[in-house]
């Protein structure tokens, strides 16, 4: 079970967190790259579009990826920290998924870091920001469900054109998800644009 739309006063318990971006901004974002079928064909199309986005990689995937995280970097894109390898934090030790943070960003280097599932407890975070002290925790509040096995292309692209201003948006750098918004997103971008809203990387 997920929420499409992160309540707003779940926002208000965290305020210390980056939950949103300008009324007239929206920022979206891309977790769990990067991927040599996937990310290549996603800069592509974000080349297209003509707007600069947000990667949240995995340690693991960058070792194992090396030239297609090295395509990213060579891109206009920012890139983010989403660990090591995606535990839950809210089911993980907290010395175990601090380390394995502290793993993720050695090989990503980014001040950026989304937690994996959108969950981290303050004492997790407390920890890792004694360790990182500029380094940011960006949320999102905006999921389409592109990973949802369950999810319709028509129910995808309904959710996407639900989007408001201030929203930072979540899809993923797999190709089983690319597959559901590639056909979408550069008619969906250009929406947004219409709309007169700007798309904005975090930082």
């Amino acid at each position: 079970m997920y929420f499409v739309r992160v309540s707003k006063i779940v926002s208000s318990i965290f305020p210390n967190y980056v939950w949103n971006v300008a009324s007239h901004q929206i920022a979206l974002t891309f977790d769990d790259g990067p991927h040599p079928q996937s990310t290549p064909l996603l800069l592509e199309l974000l080349l297209k579009c003509d707007i600069s986005c947000t990667h949240f990689l995995l340690g693991k995937q960058v070792e194992l990826y090396p030239d297609t995280f090295q395509l990213i970097q060579n891109s206009q894109h920012q890139i983010g920290s989403h660990s090591y390898s995606h535990l839950n934090g809210w089911k993980t030790h907290q010395r175990k998924y601090v380390e394995d943070v502290i793993k993720g960003n050695s090989s990503i280097k980014s001040h950026l870091f989304r937690p994996p599932y959108g969950k981290i407890l303050k004492s997790q975070w407390k920890e890792i920001h004694s360790s990182y002290p500029e380094m940011k925790c960006c949320q999102f509040n905006f999921m389409p469900g592109d990973f949802d096995e369950d999810i319709s292309i028509e129910i995808l692209e309904k959710r996407l054109f639900s989007v408001k201003g201030g929203d930072i948006i979540v899809l993923h750098d797999r190709p089983d998800c690319f597959a559901k918004y590639v056909n979408v997103l550069e008619y969906w971008v250009k929406n947004m644009k219409d709309r007169g809203l700007e798309f904005v990387v975090l930082q």
